[in-house]
């Protein structure tokens, strides 16, 4: 009796246990959450470990130099799955999956190893007969597959290149520094259904993406992009006029999005001279709607050329911080322009002069400490051994008739005619030279402090025909402002003390007045030869000191990861 009680109630428990399965799996199926993947009754833990992790690594080494990430997202959730619940895939794995195998939007030319593979993975588990028991071999691939090439995307995408290689590139803005583990357990715990809007990047960034898009497009269609050109007896075409040449033009504001309907005529009309304006407008011209040399050099500039370009500044987006916040200042260098924050959001910009080619103005960020009114030009070393002594020399009259002085170590002001000139080369000069206040000084009346290592400073002019010109860059390095005293009211805003009539008082005094401002402001100096602007439109501008080219060539050579 004992063994067939025992068989007894082992058929017993069989038939309970099969029974419960199959009510299991239909209850299962019933209330999965938008899966199409068929789920056992059984699921084995989500969990993997350590030694698991590191046999992964020693497998994919392409992925070795994330380990410390990988490991500290992987211990910080105790080594549960991420990208796998009790129902399944989670619905982040498509969406990730979907950014890689589009990675080359994101205006990079290099690669993610190991997409095509971990793809190929992903269809077979999201395949409607895909058996899913939780834990197996596919699904413990695929989660630290995805895990260790987000680390790799996200470095490669919002991360960029590593600060030596920007600092190479005379980029001295200080590096953003990205939570990526953090921003990776959002990403799955989040609320937000879209990948990128966890995105760490500069606004700008994802604007030019959308003209990649398009300019990529572009290309394509025009694989030739023939040069065209002024007749030799012509300087400019206008409204008016008629040529074979000004068709050929339209055709490219067509395709280029500045001529709203195409039109094949030769006649130069009304809505003609207003789509050159535009496109003057977009690429930093003198927008005067004639189609003279400037206007020829850049529409002759091929889809494909400016593909590269926009790839260009998507990469430098990455080198900033997405997170300015308050108040805060941006000069552009290559748009020649400064544009003032308020509370994060635009209040003006003003027309700004930038350093000459051979001296220019440095790439980096500080904060705006003080204002000097009335202030005193003191004079750079390389700028008195290289201008100021040479000039001297040939006229002993040279620094009183620019209202400059020499002074010594202590501040001590040396007669000029003291000084034996010709026993110095210039280098060597031993004393500082500084020109006085007054209407003359080459500051103008104020200039604005953010204390730097690189003796660059905001200041007014006293050559304000210089901003008529469409290219700026005529200064030593330090950026002169179209609207010195505009500026300086602004930055004093918040001060009631400080009226324009309180404020012209002392600009003029022809005497030195310092006023420290209540709170530091940011301030980036930076470099953009494409972006985006309020209206929605992209502008190009030129390279004018070859910072594109150098760092096309670092940005062109691929690696694959």
């Amino acid at each position: 009796m004992k063994p067939l009680h025992i068989l007894s109630c082992t058929l017993l428990c069989a038939a309970i246990f099969f029974s419960c399965r199959s009510k299991n799996k239909k209850t299962h199926t019933d209330d999965a959450l938008n899966t199409s993947i068929k789920v056992d009754t059984v699921i084995y833990p989500l969990i993997t470990d350590s030694i698991t992790i590191e046999n992964f690594l020693a497998k994919h080494p392409v992925y070795y130099f994330h380990r410390n990430e990988i490991f500290t997202f992987y211990k910080n959730r105790n080594y549960a799955y991420a990208w796998f619940n009790n129902t399944g895939m989670v619905e982040q794995a498509g969406n990730f999956m979907n950014l890689l195998i589009h990675f080359d939007d994101e205006g990079l030319r290099d690669s993610i190893m190991y997409v095509a593979e971990n793809n190929s993975l992903y269809q077979k588990i999201s395949n409607p007969d895909y058996y899913y028991q939780g834990a197996d071999e596919n699904t413990l691939h695929f989660d630290l597959a995805l895990t260790s090439n987000f680390f790799v995307y996200a470095q490669k995408v919002w991360g960029g290149m590593s600060e030596k290689q920007t600092k190479d590139l005379n980029w001295y803005i200080s590096r953003k520094t990205i939570p990526y583990v953090s921003i990776l357990d959002s990403i799955l715990t989040g609320k937000r259904a879209s990948f990128t809007a966890y995105e760490p990047v500069y606004a700008q960034y994802n604007l030019l993406k959308k003209y990649l898009k398009k300019y990529k497009a572009l290309a394509k269609e025009n694989t030739t992009w023939e040069i065209l050109a002024l007749p030799k007896d012509v300087n400019f075409f206008k409204e008016g006029d008629s040529s074979e040449i000004i068709a050929q033009f339209k055709e490219r504001l067509f395709i280029l999005g500045d001529m709203q309907q195409k039109d094949s005529s030769a006649y130069f009309d009304e809505t003609t001279a207003e789509a050159v304006k535009n496109f003057q407008i977009r690429y930093g011209l003198a927008a005067d709607s004639t189609a003279g040399k400037n206007f020829f050099d850049a529409i002759n500039t091929s889809p494909e050329m400016l593909v590269r370009q926009i790839e260009i500044n998507m990469e430098r987006c990455r080198w900033v911080p997405y997170d300015l916040k308050g108040d805060y200042i941006t000069v552009n260098i290559p748009e020649f322009k400064m544009h003032i924050y308020d509370d994060d959001t635009l209040a003006w910009d003003m027309s700004v002069i930038v350093g000459k080619s051979s001296t220019s103005t440095t790439i980096f960020n500080d904060y705006l400490e003080y204002i000097i009114f009335s202030p005193y030009w003191e004079i750079t070393p390389n700028i008195i051994a290289n201008e100021i002594v040479p000039a001297q020399k040939k006229n002993s009259s040279y620094l009183s008739k620019n209202n400059m002085e020499v002074t010594n170590g202590k501040g001590q002001v040396i007669d000029a005619s003291s000084i034996d000139w010709n026993a110095y080369s210039g280098s060597d000069f031993p004393y500082s030279v500084r020109q006085r206040p007054g209407a003359g000084n080459s500051l103008g009346w104020v200039k604005f402090i953010f204390p730097n290592s690189y003796s660059i400073y905001f200041h007014d002019t006293p050559t304000k025909n210089l901003f008529s010109s469409a290219q700026r860059s005529f200064s030593h390095g330090c950026i002169r402002l179209s609207e010195p005293k505009r500026f300086a009211e602004y930055l004093l805003r918040d001060d009631s003390t400080w009226t324009t009539a309180k404020i012209e008082s002392v600009m003029y005094k022809g005497k030195p007045t310092q006023v420290n401002l209540k709170e530091k402001i940011p301030v980036f100096i930076a470099y953009f030869t494409a972006w985006v602007d309020k209206s929605g439109n992209i502008n190009f501008r030129k390279d004018i000191y070859k910072h594109d080219e150098k760092l096309e060539e670092t940005l062109y050579t691929t690696t694959d990861i």
